[in-house]
């Protein structure tokens, strides 16, 4: 006797099902497992603040920079604080500590090989540097030293 389906080959045979019409009553019977999620968290309200501001102030930035201040392309373009946000959030939306970077090369090489980054773009280094020395003094000091800048 066929399945119910119209097929011939039988894999259970007490209930007359083929292989696809088997598998299709395992899976109907498998209980359902419902997924507990967790809230989302919420932002308070001076984190929104301090997001809206950075915001704010990477437009202000773009709009005068157009392109890398480090070797000029325009293509994949990113804020970089030239005093991290982390260590100085009183200046992370200050329009004066962002400097255009392209993500691809310079932007990455500034966040993780310094001293490269200092001999490939010697014009940005003084930049950034300048910038330091005006919002930081002391920072400036101490990056100073332990960059040999």
């Amino acid at each position: 006797m066929p399945c119910a389906c119209g097929c011939t080959k039988l894999e259970n045979r007490d209930l007359q099902l083929c292989a696809s019409c088997n598998k299709a009553r395992r899976v109907a019977e498998r209980p359902v497992a419902i997924k507990e999620r967790k809230p989302l968290a919420v932002m308070s309200a001076k984190r929104t603040v301090a997001l809206k501001d950075r915001r704010v102030a990477y437009r202000q930035v773009k709009e005068v920079s157009t392109c890398c201040a480090a070797c000029g392309t325009t293509r994949n373009l990113t804020p970089s604080h030239v005093l991290t946000q982390k260590q100085f959030p009183q200046h992370a939306a200050n329009p004066l500590n962002i400097v255009v970077l392209c993500g691809d090369r310079c932007h990455p090489l500034w966040e993780h090989n310094k001293t490269l980054f200092r001999e490939l773009c010697p014009q940005v280094w003084e930049i950034k540097m300048n910038i330091m020395q005006v919002l930081e003094p002391a920072y400036y000091l101490q990056f100073k030293d332990k960059h040999n800048a």
